[in-house]
């Protein structure tokens, strides 16, 4: 216990302690100059031979200290000896004055009113020591001037200049710059009554030798104004308006900046915007409420990998003339006695955001720098140039035409869809962006966004997400890598500031097995009869084409990657009226020779007719007998609706007679259904599905409105927020 005394012991007598609130007292550095007022009221009454006396006494004069040649730090000198500044000094006296009474030229003078204003050979000096934190003043003046009686000019009585001994120290005010103080003396002697006017003056008094020795008080106060060079600091950012923040890909430890650093330079001016002669001991350069975004951007670095270090920072490689603090929100400059300090602001995170406060210490004061490109002169400079509260770069906001919509907002549009608006990612999660094919994209926020993870590659699978994109309307990113895509198809996994809820994309995979289609695999927990959004599926399955050969790449069912797309964007079929098996028919002989056919599962008697004049037809050989394999699509069924939608079967070959349903069956070329290329907008039928003169169509007819299929376009929604919204429930 002792050691921990004896060490404060030495610390207090090598330091001085300044008391709690008080400021550096070298703040007074900063003073080139006093001006001020000093004020000597002199009290005094008696009496002498041949007059009485009683005068209450108040000098008044202006004066300035100038800095002393050659001042040095800890002592602190403004005027001296000799010098001659051009003063000025006011007299107001109140006196009474009774002469001799055999004198009969006056007897009283009462109440009589001494003014003058008038130059002065004057002097005065102002001490300061800042290790004591004290002061010493000294002030002297010979007065020189006329005085009036009455109305009568005469020499002025009691001029004694004020007097304070060198050795008396007064205490430095704990804040601001201002010295006022006061001092009270008694004197045998406070001056010297001697009253003339000339010989044709009527006023006459010269006591005793000449003038009357008068003893008083003197009260000498003084209140002494800084003249300080004024000083601001004014802050410049490179390239602040058009800035946006930039990270960089190297990693995933989030440990390289961008490539566009915004570099700030700052610099102490005096109020006219000249270069001062001030110079600060230090410059700082701080983030305040800096973003700590986990990871880079939403999906990178990969789930789970992502650090929430501050998203911007001062790198010490860039800054090799400032000392790095605090983990890099905070730089301040080496070596004093500067007026101007630049420093290299690097952003770690493309949604990066926080406040700059630049600050020089002048003085052992703080002086707080203004953003100089702004007529508001903020002080709290946002990063990057945006308008509070939102946190996205105004740069962008303006590139989009957002710059009134909120950092929440989710309110895309293209296309309509179902009307749900939005894609499920915030304003500024848009603009906080994705990676792609380890490429960093920001998104437009007026068009919904769908992320496809393609597992299977090659330029069909390509072309088929494009048309689907195309058809769509929807920004489809489908080249992202391995990590890009969360284990459960997340894309916003990276969250936190402006999180409206998880948002998904979809794995496209091939399977190993055939199962004879190609599917949008429905997520467990989720009806599989609702046909929603993506957050409902897990994965698109495409079914391979035939057995896999070796040394060849697996072929797959690629024709089927748009209509699956379609599903996981809520669209539904044109009907769900298709029989779910194929109408078998066996070819036999009737008793009279001729060949009919039969339905393999009823044994009923099928007539097949040709859509056309020709009748083709390919059989399949079961030992002796020859069999008929045929899909079958019905009226409002899965082909129905318009030819030309990716939504709408196309494998069928047979459709029922309205006549005799039963027994009945058109049979048609299907090579006309396959342009699939678009997302219908009505239910109407068209080509083949549309009633024509001349033809038993139509085939399959219009979409089935009564559930809801009339126009794929109008479903289409990717917004996980309505994953269970009843719009979605067509059946």
């Amino acid at each position: 216990m002792k050691s921990r005394f004896l060490v404060l012991a030495l610390v207090l007598a090598q330091f001085e302690i300044t008391a709690w609130g008080a400021e550096d007292p070298r703040r007074f550095l900063a003073v080139t100059a006093w001006e001020g007022h000093i004020t000597t009221k002199l009290t005094s009454s008696g009496s002498a031979p041949n007059v009485d006396w009683s005068v209450d006494r108040s000098v008044v004069f202006d004066l300035e200290l100038i800095q002393a040649v050659g001042f040095t730090q800890p002592i602190l000198v403004w005027g001296g000896a000799g010098q001659v500044p051009p003063n000025q000094f006011q007299i107001q006296d109140r006196v009474t004055l009774t002469l001799d009474p055999n004198n009969p030229l006056i007897t009283t003078i009462s109440g009589a009113q001494f003014s003058s204003l008038g130059p002065t050979n004057a002097a005065g000096s102002l001490v300061v020591d800042l290790t004591k934190n004290t002061y010493t003043v000294g002030f002297g003046a010979t007065y020189m001037g006329d005085g009036m009686i009455n109305g009568t000019a005469v020499a002025i009585p009691c001029l004694e200049p004020p007097f304070i001994p060198a050795s008396t120290t007064f205490p430095l005010p704990e804040t601001g710059l201002v010295i006022s103080n006061k001092y009270l003396y008694s004197a045998s002697n406070v001056c010297d009554i001697a009253v003339r006017c000339g010989d044709d003056c009527i006023l006459t008094y010269t006591g005793v030798g000449g003038a009357t020795a008068v003893p008083g008080t003197v009260e000498i106060t003084w209140n002494l104004v800084p003249k300080v060079e004024e000083v601001e600091l004014a802050v410049e950012i490179n390239g602040y308006k058009d800035w946006i923040p930039a990270a960089d890909l190297k990693n995933t430890k989030n440990e390289y900046e961008g490539r566009t650093p915004l570099n700030i330079t700052t610099r102490l001016q005096t109020t006219s915007g000249e270069v001062p002669a001030t110079k600060a001991e230090k410059f700082r350069f701080e983030l305040t409420q800096v973003s700590k975004e986990r990871g880079v951007c939403l999906n990178f670095p990969p789930e789970g990998k992502g650090d929430t270090k501050p998203d911007l920072r001062f790198n010490p490689q860039r800054n090799p003339t400032l000392l790095v603090l605090n983990g890099g929100k905070a730089a301040e400059t080496k070596l004093p006695d500067l007026t101007m300090a630049t420093a290299a602001l690097s952003a770690y995170d493309f949604g990066g955001y926080g406040n700059l406060k630049v600050t020089a210490t002048v003085h052992g004061k703080e002086i707080v720098g203004y953003l100089k490109s702004d007529p508001a002169k903020p002080k709290d400079i946002l990063l990057p140039k945006r308008t509070e509260p939102s946190k996205i770069a105004d740069a962008w906001k303006d590139q989009h035409q957002v710059r009134s919509l909120a950092d929440t907002d989710d309110s895309d549009n293209i296309p309509v869809g179902d009307t749900h608006k939005g894609d499920g990612y915030s304003l500024y999660e848009e603009y906080r962006g994705f990676v792609e094919n380890q490429k960093h994209i920001r998104t437009n926020p007026d068009v919904k966004d769908l992320f496809v993870r393609d597992q299977i590659g090659g330029a069909d699978v390509k072309e088929q997400i494009i048309k689907f994109g195309r058809a769509s309307q929807l920004d489809v990113h489908h080249k992202l890598r391995r990590g890009e895509m969360a284990a459960d198809a997340r894309m916003n996994f990276n969250h936190d500031y402006a999180y409206l809820h998880d948002q998904h994309g979809i794995y496209l995979r091939g399977r190993t097995q055939q199962k004879g289609l190609s599917e949008a695999v429905t997520r467990p927990g989720f009806d599989t009869n609702t046909i929603s959004t993506p957050a409902t599926y897990s994965r698109i399955d495409l079914d391979p084409n035939g057995a896999a050969v070796p040394g060849q790449s697996r072929k797959f069912s690629v024709e089927s990657v748009a209509h699956e797309l379609g599903h996981v964007c809520a669209v539904y079929h044109h009907g769900d009226s298709d029989p779910p098996l194929p109408l078998v028919l066996v070819k036999v002989l009737n008793p009279d020779g001729a060949s009919v056919f039969q339905n393999a599962i009823n044994g009923s008697t099928v007539l097949l007719k040709p859509e056309d004049s020709i009748l083709v037809l390919h059989y399949t050989t079961v030992r002796s007998n020859q069999f008929l394999v045929l899909t079958v699509g019905e009226r409002q069924g899965q082909h129905s609706g318009n030819m030309d939608c990716i939504m709408r079967y196309h494998a069928a070959e047979v459709y029922p007679w309205e006549g005799d349903p039963q027994h009945v069956f058109y049979k048609f070329n299907p090579d006309d259904q396959h342009s699939r290329t678009l997302f219908c907008e009505s239910a109407a039928g068209t080509k083949a599905n549309a009633p024509a003169p001349g033809k038993p169509w139509p085939r399959f007819g219009d979409a089935d409105t009564a559930h809801k299929r009339d126009g794929c376009k109008r479903q289409i929604c990717v917004n996980d927020f309505y994953f269970d919204d009843e719009l979605h429930k067509r059946y």
